[in-house]
């Protein structure tokens, strides 16, 4: 299969669907006349607000004491083997700009005067109708500054032919080193990577895939390059109990949005009542079709019509005990809401589906609510993204492109 697809990007953008309206949260019956648009996964990246913490977390409230610890995972070869390495020859498409638009663009983007001088160079520039590709060098690449970096890739990203800019990498918690710095990889492979790496928004991104692959030694390098970079960083929640511990109450936290809720009381009871067994994973309290999904990658035995789960699908299934496959249509899945779904007020309660709006009133993406900052998440319908657990404001710091979306809550009736 030719490595074409936005599927494959850690962070890819899918065409939005029809506007379909949605009933708006209380106050404000006029506020949200948006849509559940086919999900959107982010645009871009820039540095995020704080450096994450991946050592051992602990938050108490009616959930319970949660702990939680972050792991990077990757797609499996079974995944990344159905596409084909990239080329090696970076192409950046400009379409119906004319050759003076394009040298406006670099003239702006404060570039140094040689990288400036060899992106104007119209020797390396290939022109096609209303198409003009320019082929820079793996020189002018690295020597971009970073935010002029982000103002080319920007005006690149409006059109798919630029693949990697229109859908680019995004690099958990803005630490490329973190990110992919213990893979086997070349140092010299990761410090391309943080010295291409630029922001938009609240997040960090890379795109200049082609220029790494240029620089492989083997096409087994090359995947492995392809593998690294598909890593995400998830969360693993586990709940702290003893003897003190209130197993009702907590019960009673993680069964509230569902009437089929599991009744695992007992084995709260049993974890909390033994000395050398304290914590139980959190997986094992999740409504039984999101506990399957949990930390795996879509089987293409999910694909219907072509088309793979996104993230309404994953939060309007969450409760399920099969999928409903009428959520990848977004008339279904809007009405569904309109049927089933209330607006809602913070404080957050599990299950909660929280909408992020852009200033559209577009629903852009969607997760549902766990506890304490976590959420269960699907980003976008590719198939190199997982069911996995983040932190909220890492979920929206990845469609944060164009400011920080509008969070609207929806809560199942009962």
């Amino acid at each position: 299969m030719p490595y074409t697809s936005r599927i494959f990007v850690a962070v890819a953008v899918t065409a939005a669907f029809a506007i379909l309206p949605i009933r708006a949260a209380e106050p404000a019956p006029a506020a949200l006349e948006g849509a559940i648009a086919t999900a959107e996964a982010p645009r871009a990246g820039g540095a995020g607000r704080e450096p994450c913490d991946d050592g051992a977390t602990e938050a108490a409230g009616p959930w319970g004491v949660l702990q939680a610890y972050h792991v990077y995972i990757a797609a499996p070869d079974f995944i990344l083997q159905q596409f084909d390495v990239p080329s090696a020859v970076t192409r950046w498409t400009f379409m119906g700009m004319t050759r003076a638009d394009v040298a406006v663009l670099f003239d702006e983007a404060d570039i140094p005067g040689d990288v400036r001088n060899e992106l104007r160079d119209q020797s390396r520039w290939v022109v096609n109708g209303d198409q003009i590709q320019v082929l820079p060098s793996a020189e002018a690449l690295l020597a971009l500054p970073p935010q002029a970096r982000a103002r080319i890739y920007t005006a690149l990203g409006k059109w798919e032919a630029n693949e990697f800019q229109h859908s680019p990498y995004f690099v958990p918690c803005g630490d490329v080193r973190r990110w992919i710095g213990d893979t086997g990889l070349r140092p010299e492979i990761v410090d391309a990577v943080s010295r291409t790496a630029y922001p938009v928004g609240k997040a960090l991104c890379f795109s200049d895939v082609a220029l790494l692959v240029s620089m492989t030694r083997s096409h087994g390098e090359a995947r492995e390059i392809l593998k690294a970079l598909s890593r995400t960083r998830t969360a693993i929640l586990r709940l702290r109990l003893d003897t003190a511990s209130d197993v009702v109450k907590i019960r009673d936290y993680w069964s509230s949005g569902s009437a089929n809720a599991k009744d695992f009381l007992p084995l709260l009871e049993s974890v909390a009542g033994n000395p050398d067994v304290r914590h139980v994973d959190l997986v094992h309290v999740l409504p039984p079709y999101a506990r399957k999904l949990c930390y795996t990658y879509p089987h293409p035995s999910l694909a219907v019509g072509g088309r793979y789960p996104d993230c309404h699908w994953t939060c309007l299934n969450f409760f399920n005990y099969r999928p409903e496959d009428r959520f990848f249509d977004t008339d279904g899945a809007a009405m569904f809401v309109h049927e089933h779904y209330d607006p809602g007020t913070e404080p957050y309660r599990f299950g909660d589906v929280l909408f992020f709006t852009d200033p559209r009133g577009r629903a852009v993406h969607s997760c549902v609510y766990l506890a304490a900052d976590f959420v269960y998440t699907k980003n976008g319908a590719n198939i190199v993204n997982p069911w996995q657990i983040m932190r909220l404001q890492e979920v929206l710091d990845r469609y944060s492109v164009q400011g920080e979306p509008t969070v609207r809550i929806y809560r199942r009736r009962q």
